[in-house]
């Protein structure tokens, strides 16, 4: 080998080592940049503040969007179905909670499934917002000074 050849090889080495240096540090701050997942065992605190749900189908949406985006932003925190499922009955109070605390202390397969345990909290809940919201207009409707023609479409348009 030659001296020229040597030079060569000493400048290569030294600009790969520089480069590994880059690389190093790059790969350092993207790390530190990453949001770190949760080890095992360990439950993110992220309640939907102001956000918990009991039982109001007027909320549920609301509800239901909040939880939608705390999953897309926190997404590291909410990698499985049960994960979603799980928050969400941890934001639950009230009537809702009463409701579902059976199927929590039977380890029922629904929760194991975001999709089919939303499905059924707004079959429950909102088949039951419906009930008492016909309850009620029923309870309010009155043919006062309205002809009796009046009433009957008005009752008739309330179903």
């Amino acid at each position: 080998m030659t001296m020229e050849q040597i030079k060569q090889l000493v400048t290569a080495v030294q600009s790969l080592t520089q480069e590994v240096q880059t690389l190093k540090q790059e790969n350092f701050t993207l790390k530190q940049q990453m949001v770190r997942p949760p080890s095992a065992g360990e439950i993110p605190h992220s309640p939907l503040p102001s956000r918990k749900y009991d039982r109001n189908s007027h909320k549920l949406k609301e509800f239901l969007e909040a939880c939608i985006v705390q999953f897309s932003f926190k997404a590291a925190y909410f990698q499985s179905d049960r994960d979603k499922v799980g928050h969400f009955i941890a934001n639950l109070f009230g009537a809702a909670l009463a409701w579902d605390t059976p199927l929590v202390t039977a380890k029922n397969p629904i929760l194991d499934s975001y999709l089919a345990f939303v499905n059924t909290v707004k079959a429950m809940f909102e088949r039951q917002e419906i009930t008492f919201s016909a309850e009620v207009q029923l309870m309010d409707i009155k043919q006062g000074n309205t002809d009796l023609l009046s009433y009957i479409t008005g009752f008739k348009q309330m179903l």
